[in-house]
């Protein structure tokens, strides 16, 4: 693996994109809680930001915080150049998408569209013009004189985009819009948001807990952990090159061995032979973790330079055309995706290639090796 040949970052910059920064935000609860340590992140203009993590992270804090929903304990924040640390939310320019589509119940979907513009006093004429605009454009125009409780999941969340994309922001702000959807239609719907969002330009936050889906949104992936920055980087170089062993692990679900380095030579536990690897330290002695994903991961013994050790199979996953298998090395559990079935408590060499290897010091962060 090369990062030099990893594909650069395109973003669509239409004229009036913003970026969105913050610096070295903390956000401390009064009961001492602190959600956000020191982060800082730069969101380019005109592309989605996915903020990724397990749940407590402090990625929907820190959504919350650039809407103006919440309010930093110390830092600073600013959209397009301009510091927003202490001005109100509705003065933002941002839009936000919550989870739960927070629709009006009483209202029509058109009702919904327009309430915002009503709110802020738009003339009626105007209020029409854009809700048929938004309509047209979201696909949602015969759906207008109908109530939430006539809509499916899906149009009940265009309905909500659009409420927020009438506002006409800078920044478009979204918690979780799809998870409560069913599998294929949260697939249906990221594809046709991505195209919306790719059409409109517009500088996005995205949060989500759904990996899939943050790398096929994602243009810049920042991943939490315990309110503090892991990693902030495309999402492309987060998967082929981890900074930690915890975005290694969350994100795509390496597998995670402890193993040694001694003078040059790597040792984990089932391998018979050490693995020597050109692109580590020569000399002395260290703990260490090695990671390599599931997919890396090839039955057969391998060859003389590849990392090969058997494992015990607990259970397997059928994933349509390929099967997920669960097995254990010692006390460490692995997953492997193969193409055939294996039989429970059966044994199964595997084999992965040095360049598919991921090395971790005994802090976690990322070792130059062989896959780099």
């Amino acid at each position: 693996m090369n990062p030099s040949v990893l594909t650069p970052l395109a973003l669509p910059k239409p004229p009036n994109a913003v970026d969105v920064s913050c610096h070295n935000l903390v956000k401390r609860f009064p009961d001492g809680t602190v959600a956000l340590d020191d982060v800082t992140i730069e969101c380019p203009p005109g592309g989605i930001t996915v903020l990724l993590g397990p749940s407590g992270c402090g990625k929907t804090t820190l959504l919350r915080c650039v809407a103006g929903l919440e309010t930093q304990t110390t830092g600073t924040m600013s959209i397009g150049g301009r510091d927003v640390s202490a001005v109100d939310a509705g003065l933002r320019g941002v839009a936000m998408v919550f989870q739960n589509h927070a629709l009006y119940p009483d209202k029509t979907a058109e009702g919904n569209l327009a309430f915002p513009l009503r709110m802020a006093g738009v003339p009626k004429r105007e209020r029409a013009r854009r809700v048929a605009a938004i309509a047209e454009l979201l696909q949602i125009d015969g759906l207008l004189k109908r109530r939430p409780g006539q809509l499916s999941g899906g149009q009940r969340q265009r309905v909500g985009i659009g409420r927020a994309l009438i506002r006409e922001p800078d920044v478009l702000l979204m918690d979780e819009p799809f998870s409560s959807l069913d599998a294929e239609l949260r697939v249906e719907m990221r594809a046709e948001f991505l195209a919306l969002q790719r059409r409109l330009g517009m500088t996005t936050l995205y949060v989500t807990h759904d990996q899939a889906e943050a790398l096929s949104l994602a243009d810049r992936m920042v991943v939490l952990r315990a309110g503090r920055i892991e990693q902030a980087t495309s999402a492309e170089e987060m998967f082929r090159r981890p900074a930690t062993s915890f975005v290694a692990g969350f994100l795509g679900g390496m597998n995670l061995l402890a193993g040694t380095l001694d003078d040059g030579t790597l040792r984990v536990p089932g391998h018979p032979h050490g693995l020597r690897l050109p692109a580590l330290p020569a000399n002395g002695s260290q703990n260490l973790t090695l990671g390599v994903r599931p997919e890396d991961l090839k039955p057969g013994p391998g060859g003389p330079d590849d990392l090969s050790f058997e494992i015990t199979t607990m259970l397997t996953e059928l994933l349509g055309r390929e099967r997920l298998v669960h097995g254990h090395l010692g006390d460490r559990r692995l997953k492997v995706r193969v193409h055939a079935d294996v039989p429970v408590g059966e044994r199964l060499t595997v084999h992965a290639a040095a360049a598919d290897l991921h090395l971790f010091d005994h802090d976690g962060a990322r070792l130059p090796g062989a896959g780099d």
